[in-house]
């Protein structure tokens, strides 16, 4: 009956882990989604904000390195660029050594979209974490950066 006991408990505590991590996916989700309501920008498809700040940051970001930065296949990336190069808030140039590799740039006038974008991630997360004290905020960032090293730990044994 002890090993039984355990098994029941080890149940327990995946169903536990399986409900904060779909909590931690809704919530994500959900302050996207959000963000893309504010900024009511059409060419905002799920994760396109998250693309845009990566290259706002990175200029000159090959897709290859955005691909490995957002942890996508090739095939997200292509997708994804495509649809923001189609609404002209991101270019796409061409090595000048090799016509394989494509270097990515925020558009002339994605800097004060950017702004807008950072000015709405605050509000809505601040509003996220209105009644948490920093410590807790502090708990939670130390928590997430251990989830994330334990998920690249697992991910360079593969």
């Amino acid at each position: 009956m002890v090993g039984n006991s355990t098994n029941v408990r080890l149940e327990m505590e995946v169903c536990n882990l399986d409900a904060v991590f779909i909590e931690l996916q809704s919530a994500i989700q959900k302050s996207n989604r959000l963000l893309q309501l504010k900024l009511k920008k059409e060419f905002l498809k799920r994760r396109s904000v998250i693309y845009l700040i990566a290259i706002f940051l990175n200029q000159g970001i090959t897709m290859q390195d955005l691909a490995l930065l957002m942890q996508v296949d090739k095939g997200t990336i292509t997708k994804t660029i495509k649809s923001l190069c189609a609404a002209g808030v991101i270019k796409k140039l061409q090595d000048e050594k090799d016509k394989r590799i494509w270097h990515l740039y925020s558009a002339d006038n994605l800097d004060e979209f950017y702004l807008e974008i950072n000015s709405q991630y605050n509000q809505i997360f601040s509003s996220l974490f209105n009644n948490y004290s920093e410590e807790k905020i502090e708990l939670l960032k130390s928590y997430i950066t251990r989830i994330t090293n334990n998920i690249n730990t697992l991910k360079s044994l593969h």
